[in-house]
C-alpha cells in the first residue's frame, strides 16, 4: 500500500515534530492504523506506536526499511537526518552503525 506521488509530496512537507519522524504522518496519509501497519510489516502494534510517537531514540536500519517498503518511499522521507556537530561521532551519539538516530538532538556527554 505505497504512498502516491501526491501523498509523498505532502509527507515531505510535513514537519517531523516531537516524534522526530514521519511514521504517523505517513499512516494518516494512507488512512492505515498502527495495528494494520504492524501486521503488514511484522512488528507489534506497541512498537509501531512507540516509533510513531517518538518514544524510540533510535530505530534499527532493518526496521526502518520495513517501514519504507510498506510506505513505498526513501528512508529519509520517514526518518530524516539529525543535524549534529561535525565533531560528534557515532559513539558520542550513543548509536551503532545499524541504528538510525532521529527526533532528538544529540547531546555531548
Amino acid at each position: 500500500m505505497p504512498l502516491t506521488s501526491e501523498q509523498l509530496d505532502q509527507l515531505r512537507q510535513t514537519s517531523v515534530g516531537a516524534s522526530g519522524n514521519r511514521v504517523q504522518a505517513a499512516l494518516d496519509l494512507l488512512r492505515v492504523t498502527q495495528t494494520a501497519a504492524g501486521e503488514a510489516i511484522g512488528l507489534k502494534t506497541s512498537y509501531v506506536s512507540d516509533v510513531a510517537r517518538g518514544r524510540m531514540a533510535t530505530v534499527e536500519v532493518t526496521t526502518a526499511y520495513k517501514f519504507t517498503e510498506f510506505f513505498g518511499c526513501a528512508i529519509e522521507d520517514i526518518f530524516p537526518r539529525v543535524e549534529t556537530p561535525a565533531s560528534m561521532g557515532r559513539a558520542a551519539m550513543g548509536t551503532s552503525s545499524d541504528e538510525l538516530p532521529f527526533g532528538r538532538k544529540a547531546v555531548s556527554r
